[in-house]
């Protein structure tokens, strides 16, 4: 019965006092950021590609790719133009630094001709 009381208050107290503790959003407790790539052809063989990033960090960094043709603009950017000529879809992919290492970095989009 003793011992069931302590318990009893343990608990109670890890209640009263533990909660105080708990991470929240505004403590960073929901850090990973939403990441994703859309795209739209800009007519023939070209793309526009961009990243929504939701974070609170403003010192992200962005590193494109694409999976046919030439980056014509906007690397290092949220939006790249990408020129891809005798393919009929190209991928892009970004991989945003400064996300926490525990979190996704990447995302990709494609579009098709």
């Amino acid at each position: 019965m003793l011992q069931r009381v302590a318990v009893s208050l343990v608990m109670l107290a890890a209640i009263i006092f533990g909660l105080q503790f708990l991470p929240t959003a505004a403590d960073g407790a929901d850090k990973c950021p939403s990441i994703t790539v859309t795209g739209v052809s800009e007519g023939g063989p070209s793309a526009l590609f961009s990243a929504n990033v939701t974070s609170l960090n403003q010192d992200l960094t962005y590193v494109w790719t694409v999976s046919a043709g030439t980056i014509t603009n906007g690397q290092g950017t949220l939006q790249i133009s990408v020129a891809a000529a005798d393919v009929s879809s190209v991928s892009a992919t970004v991989d945003v630094g400064g996300v926490p290492a525990s979190c996704p970095a990447t995302a990709s989009g494609t579009v098709d001709f």
